[in-house]
């Protein structure tokens, strides 16, 4: 299937918004199941929430998140630019988007799925101050960090 960074993105939002699926191995069958590589469809589970949440924390935070993100396969751990990522990329043009102009009913599952924001929003419930702090760099291991190992699906 030869789809576009955009209509990958607008593909992995339909599927975790849809109450069907639970968690990231629905997701990632979901979207098999639509065609997407399973190497797309566990990169896209990894990076449209970590992007959505991304920014719907810049709106509520003063927070310093890094550029870049850790895969984990096994003891070995790799460093990733999120820059380098076209999807990541593009999920965060259409959450910046879709965060002013909507559909609320596909940002709010995104972003809410996001374990930065999850977080931020447990921190933010305890009353911590965030502004000037920082997250470390996300690790996607198991199924989303399948999404970066050769010959995973």
């Amino acid at each position: 299937m030869a789809e576009s960074d955009s209509e990958l993105v607008h593909a992995a939002l339909e599927v975790i918004a849809d109450p069907e699926t639970q968690d990231e191995a629905d997701m990632i069958h979901a979207l098999v199941g639509r065609g997407v590589d399973p190497r797309s469809a566990n990169r896209l589970v990894a990076l449209v929430p970590l992007a959505f949440g991304r920014v719907l924390i810049s709106h509520i935070a003063k927070l310093d998140l890094s550029t870049e993100f850790i895969v984990k396969n096994g003891d070995q751990e790799t460093v990733r630019s999120l820059n380098d990522e076209p999807l990541f990329l593009e999920a965060l043009r259409v959450a910046m988007a879709t965060f002013h102009s909507g559909p609320r009913d596909l940002f709010e599952p995104a972003a809410t799925f996001s374990a930065e924001f999850n977080a931020v929003n447990r921190a933010l419930n305890e009353e911590v101050s965030l502004d000037g702090g920082s997250l470390e760099r996300p690790v996607f291991s198991d199924f989303a960090g399948a999404g970066w190992i050769e010959g995973a699906s």
